[in-house]
């Protein structure tokens, strides 16, 4: 049975190209055929991976909760743990602490930041239900500083998390 350290090189290579390309379902497919998928907390990773792509959250995070003591130190896992909690009805919050963790651990996707500012913004709407105060909007310098840096440093997604900062400030103003 293969082990983590020589899974096949080739098999990798094709996984992130599927990915790359959209071709979650091949993924899944190719994965779930694997025997050695379930013993391969990479390819476990990466089949939850596919899984969210393909909007099967409650079974990604399934996967991913079952390799959690493998992950405790790698952002991917936080971030698809994450990913998952976000985009399950109601629990959007809970995946504030994975965010944070991956970007504490070295991840600088700006995906990252932006969901985990958007997960935020839920934890703000619960705050408001549970008292009706009129509120001003907060320049939040810190988040300014970690976004403007992060534009710096990644240009080519410069144009996609402008278009998110203008979206959730259209949305707390109740523009849109």
């Amino acid at each position: 049975m293969k082990t983590e350290e020589n899974l096949s090189e080739g098999l990798i290579n094709k996984l992130n190209d599927w990915h790359n390309t959209g071709n979650h379902l091949k993924v899944v497919l190719e994965l779930k055929s694997l025997p050695e998928t379930s013993n391969s907390y990479m390819l476990t990773s990466l089949l939850a991976r596919a899984l969210n792509n393909l909007n099967l959250y409650e079974e990604a995070l399934g996967l991913l909760q079952n390799v959690s003591q493998q992950g405790k130190e790698d952002k991917d896992w936080y971030f698809r743990v994450g990913y998952s909690l976000f985009y399950l009805d109601g629990r959007e919050t809970e995946a504030i602490p994975y965010f944070e963790k991956a970007i504490e651990l070295g991840d600088d996707y700006p995906s990252t930041y932006e969901l985990l500012l958007e997960a935020k913004s839920f934890l703000e709407e619960e705050e408001e239900n549970d008292e009706v105060i009129e509120e001003e909007f907060v320049f939040e310098p810190m988040a300014y500083a970690q976004l403007s840096l992060n534009m710096k440093l990644q240009p080519q997604h410069r144009g996609h998390i402008e278009d998110s900062l203008d979206y959730m400030l259209r949305k707390k103003m109740g523009i849109c």
